[in-house]
């Protein structure tokens, strides 16, 4: 059955279910497409939650790796000693991910509200609870970069993630609640 646009208080619900039920972790693989590329790129990891405005994404495969994206900066660290840490201006597809990741698991209406337009889809059908969201960045340095992300759901889960860039490029992550 096709989705059907929901009721404003049905989008409330989703984000009140996912707030209750974040999980501290989610496991994730990710696969990038560009055209610089002669195949996706994949990764494998967690994304971790605190609360304290700090998004973690731990990769695993191809190489251990610790992203650390606070309000302003991402910081890299590797096993071996590597650390580099810079601004989100230059990466605004990260803070747009930032941005999206944390308002959608924190159940924040009014900061999606306050980076996208947003455009909801629930099923209608009661045996399937699937849902969509569509994001499109409303600040200028960020729509420059990000065309729009599309999260996607059952119930109170997070299945999904493609984010669409403006140079064609494509990332698509999908999730698994971490045990």
């Amino acid at each position: 059955m096709a989705p059907t646009v929901s009721a404003a208080s049905d989008l409330d619900q989703l984000l009140s279910d996912l707030a209750a039920s974040r999980e501290a972790s989610l496991a994730f693989t990710e696969t990038r497409h560009s055209d610089l590329l002669d195949e996706p790129i994949e990764v494998s990891g967690t994304l971790h939650h605190g609360g304290d405005g700090r998004l973690v994404r731990n990769t695993t495969s191809p190489r251990e790796t610790t992203q650390t994206l606070t309000e302003n900066h991402v910081e890299i660290r590797r096993p071996d000693g590597y650390r580099q840490r810079f601004s989100l201006d230059r990466a605004p597809e990260l803070r747009v991910l930032r941005q999206a990741l944390l308002a959608l698991l924190d159940g924040d209406r009014t900061a999606l509200e306050s980076h996208f337009e947003l455009a909801f889809e629930a099923s209608d059908a009661a045996e399937n609870a699937g849902w969509t969201l569509r994001l499109i960045p409303v600040g200028e340095a960020q729509a420059e970069e990000v065309v729009d992300l599309e999260l996607r759901g059952e119930d109170a889960r997070l299945v999904s993630l493609a984010v669409h860039l403006s140079d064609g490029e494509a990332l698509s992550m999908r999730f698994e609640q971490v045990p």
